[in-house]
């Protein structure tokens, strides 16, 4: 089986949970790495792989492609990353009319609403290319190259916290919220098996309070148990 992730230097929590998850089974996980997360979609749709991490519950496509499982992984958001003293802060997509410069990832999907303000704001953008980008943003911010940075706040967290950012960076206000899991394609004949697999293993140490160990490790806050409603 093979299974997309977003790759950055780090493996990330999710690859943890999926090696975990199907170690002692008779499956073999081989990753194939991807630069953004809607390459990795499409090649989900085109069943190019089995599975997909990190899935988003939000994201309309998702639920032709993806098979929900009945217990999410965590409760999230996409934040903009600010430098600590900017008084900026993101309420809707009006707020970026306020904004020096954005910095955003060249072939990312920002959603519809921000997208139009892109395509209408070029002169308030830096485009960053996929090789280290999270680290990249975050340093630029610190410089005051850019002054805000929009992504996964579990990414940012983690990636903040590996560069001894911790003091340096906040978070500027949220993009939108949902919620994470390891998605497995419908067009894979063992998805519901592979859903049982992964959604068996969650349950585990949700119980057992590894899953805290594991978000505190990558220095995110503990979340509290996450299900479809």
């Amino acid at each position: 089986m093979s299974c997309n992730f977003e790759t950055d230097q780090l493996e990330g929590y999710l690859v943890e949970i999926a090696k975990a998850a199907f170690k002692g089974t008779k499956y073999n996980l081989i990753f194939k790495e991807v630069d953004t997360w809607s390459r990795a979609l499409l090649m989900l749709k085109e069943a190019q792989v089995d599975g997909m991490i990190p899935s988003l519950s939000t994201v309309a496509e998702v639920e032709g492609t993806v098979l929900m499982p009945e217990e999410f992984i965590s409760n999230t958001a996409d934040i903009c990353m600010i430098k600590k003293g900017n008084p900026w802060l993101f309420k809707n997509v009006n707020s970026l009319d306020s904004i020096g410069m954005l910095g955003v990832i060249s072939g990312g999907d920002y959603g519809e609403e921000i997208n139009l303000w892109m395509k209408n704001n070029p002169n308030k953008l830096t485009w960053l290319g996929s090789d280290h980008v999270y680290e990249r943003a975050l340093k630029m911010i610190k410089l005051g190259r850019i002054d805000a940075f929009p992504e996964s706040k579990e990414v940012l967290f983690y990636t903040r916290h590996k560069l001894g950012f911790d003091n340096d960076l906040v978070e500027g206000g949220e993009t939108f919220k949902y919620a994470s899991f390891i998605g497995f394609g419908k067009q894979s004949k063992k998805a519901v098996e592979y859903n049982k697999i992964v959604t068996d293993y969650i349950r585990k140490i949700r119980r057992t309070g590894e899953l805290d160990e594991l978000f505190m490790k990558y220095g995110l806050p503990v979340v509290k148990k996450t299900n479809l409603d």
